[in-house]
């Protein structure tokens, strides 16, 4: 009776589930964020709570059945590894944005773009990965080629 008592008391002040924001993590220019990283989508990992966009490249949205592929495809490269960010300046829609690389020393961008599942984004790679793109990648993507040609700074 008391404990009943006590829940409909404190029901207002409970944290609601799904109401809660989950806080991320920060990080500055310059650092190295090392850790197991979740995928949120073909170019964006969180390394315990912060929010990293792969450097210099752009992925499909994970609506659009290539982008689902690129989501995957980095799952598996990062499944059950241990993944360095090394964190640059500026963010992105509240991203960091990072060179990321596994533990053999591949640059997590260079294998996207390699595979065909992102672009290179010249604009802010200054061309880096471009020589790294199959040469039907840019006709494969092209929603994500359009979207660079209109955000080009």
């Amino acid at each position: 009776m008391i404990r009943l008592l006590l829940r409909l008391v404190t029901a207002p002040f409970r944290a609601r589930p799904g109401r809660a924001r989950r806080r991320r993590g920060r990080a500055a220019p310059g650092r190295v964020v090392i850790g197991r990283a979740r995928v949120i989508d073909g170019d964006t990992i969180d390394i315990g709570g912060v929010r990293i966009r792969l450097a210099g490249i752009d992925a499909p949205e994970v609506s659009h059945r290539q982008g689902r592929r690129a989501k995957r495809l980095l799952a598996r490269l990062c499944r059950r590894k241990t993944v360095t960010a090394r964190i640059m300046p500026g963010k992105t829609y509240g991203r960091h944005v990072a060179i990321c690389y596994l533990p053999d020393g591949r640059d997590l961008s260079a294998v996207m773009v390699r595979r065909g599942l992102a672009l290179d984004w010249e604009a802010y790679s200054g061309g880096t990965y471009r020589s790294f793109e199959p040469w039907l990648a840019r006709l494969l993507l092209w929603r994500v080629a359009i979207k660079q040609r209109r955000r080009a700074p």
